[in-house]
């Protein structure tokens, strides 16, 4: 009978094993000496694995329809509403280039994913309006009720359109 083979991995210390098996995706080759692969066919290669692709504000247009490839962009909205709720800080997967340096970028997700990771355009747009509407609301009265409690005079039992107990002590 023979002995049994025993196979040892070539790398043994632990931190040989971290910068081999936890290495980030490099992206695209663009060295011709390695293979190098089209920014096109990179983007194809990514889209059939459903992965995130980050695309700067030139290279949207070239990589044609996302629904028809299955994607749509991810919203999240901007608490400060300075940014777009699309923008995206990162590194083109088509150029390769920062996308803060190409004047934006936004990152495309595959349609299955899309729920649990973004928000409709639409939705946020509504909830930011009626959180402005209540917070309007809430000044405008805040701003009737001062009126009345320095002016009494002014606003005569009988002639208010609405009843509300002012607080003395305050």
């Amino acid at each position: 009978m023979a002995a049994p083979t025993i196979l040892i991995p070539k790398y043994t210390t632990q931190e040989k094993k971290g910068k081999r098996f936890l290495r980030e995706d490099s992206g695209r080759q663009t060295n011709p000496k390695r293979g190098y692969q089209s920014p096109a066919a990179y983007l194809d290669d990514l889209a059939a694995m459903k992965k995130a692709i980050i695309l700067c504000s030139f290279c949207i247009n070239k990589w044609g329809s996302p629904r028809k490839k299955g994607y749509r962009a991810r919203f999240v909205p901007d608490p400060t509403g300075v940014a777009s709720g699309y923008a995206v800080i990162g590194t083109c997967d088509a150029c390769k280039q920062n996308t803060a340096n190409m004047g934006g970028g936004k990152v495309y997700i595959s349609t299955d994913l899309w729920s649990k990771v973004s928000m409709d355009p639409r939705e946020a747009h509504r909830r930011a309006r009626d959180a402005w509407k209540k917070k309007n609301d809430r000044q405008d009265f805040q701003k009737v009720m001062a009126d009345v409690r320095q002016n009494p005079l002014k606003y005569p039992a009988k002639k208010r359109y609405f009843t509300a107990t002012v607080n003395k002590e305050s």
